[in-house]
C-alpha cells in the first residue's frame, strides 16, 4: 500500500524503516485490524459508525480553527473536500501527494501547519 499510495520512490532504508516495527506476525494484527474499523458510508462496526458520527457532527459545528491539508492530486481529497467544505472556520491548503502525502512534502506540509498556528493565535 505504502509504495504505491506516494509519488516518489522510497529508498530501501526508508521502507525497512517502516517494515521494522512488523517483522514479528503478531505486531501486524493491529495494522490489518484497524482499516476494518474505519466506517465508509456507515459500514463498519456499529460503534464506530457513531463514533465517526459524533466528531462529524461536532467538527462541522465547531467554530475552532481546522486545517485541511488536501493532497493534490490526491486519491481521496476530492471526496474530503466535497464533504466537508461547509464546516465551520476551516481552511484548505494542498500539499503534493497521493495519499501518504507527509513522504512527499514533508517541509510543505510543516509550513502550512507553522503558518495556520500563527494565523490562529
Amino acid at each position: 500500500l505504502l509504495p504505491s499510495s506516494i509519488m516518489r520512490k522510497l529508498s530501501d532504508e526508508e521502507m525497512e524503516c517502516y517494515r521494522r516495527p512488523f517483522t514479528v506476525r503478531e505486531s501486524r494484527k493491529p495494522m490489518l485490524s484497524f482499516p476494518r474499523d474505519i466506517p465508509f458510508r456507515e459500514d463498519g462496526p456499529e460503534d464506530m459508525v457513531e463514533i465517526v458520527t459524533a466528531y462529524i457532527s461536532w467538527l462541522s459545528t465547531s467554530s475552532i480553527p481546522k486545517l485541511c491539508i488536501l493532497a493534490d492530486p490526491g486519491v481521496f481529497s476530492t471526496g474530503i473536500e466535497r464533504a466537508t467544505k461547509t464546516w465551520k472556520n476551516q481552511q484548505f491548503v494542498k500539499a503534493k501527494g497521493l495519499h501518504f502525502m507527509q513522504e512527499d512534502s514533508p517541509a510543505e506540509i510543516a509550513q502550512q501547519i507553522l503558518d495556520f498556528i500563527s494565523a490562529s493565535d
